[in-house]
């Protein structure tokens, strides 16, 4: 759910020994990717530690957090 993603997001980036978070998130047939890419971008505010996110299979990439 796009909660579990965004608080799995913040758990690790707090962890010292985590550099970087790379997110890949592969939708279901069912699933929009908008509200998990949203969680992402809530779960990044404020991290100075580097963060990609890769939506597979999506028809369209979600526009929440493009920088």
């Amino acid at each position: 759910t796009p909660d579990q993603y965004e608080s799995v997001v913040r758990l690790v980036l707090d962890d010292p020994q985590i550099d970087s978070v790379i997110v890949i998130y592969t939708p279901p047939m069912v699933s929009a990717p908008e509200p998990v890419a949203e969680a992402v971008a809530r779960a990044v505010v404020g991290s100075t530690k580097p963060v990609v996110a890769n939506f597979l299979a999506s028809r369209r990439a979600p526009t929440a957090g493009a920088r």
